[in-house]
């Protein structure tokens, strides 16, 4: 984890030496106990970003990814951003 504050909000850094399948398995759950609703995203060394996941349930995310540096970005979501 790159930030360890009490924010709703951390990054997680993913360093590939070449292209890799990944998965990430992201259930609200397992973050904190709860059914909160979170956001998750992954972006590149160029800040571009893609959502990859935004609820409350355990969801699988799968891709090929080209060597570099990618971070996951993990938001607990507001009553207005699940709308």
């Amino acid at each position: 984890m790159i930030n360890g504050s009490s924010k709703d909000c951390d990054y997680y850094k993913i360093k590939l030496n070449g292209k890799r399948k990944v998965s990430i398995i992201f259930g609200p759950a397992e973050v904190d106990g709860e059914q909160h609703s979170w956001k998750v995203s992954l972006m590149n060394s160029k800040n571009e970003s893609v959502e990859i996941f935004k609820g409350s349930t355990r969801q699988t995310y799968q891709a090929y990814l080209k060597k570099g540096t990618y971070y996951l970005k993990v938001e607990k979501m507001n009553i207005e951003q699940k709308m």
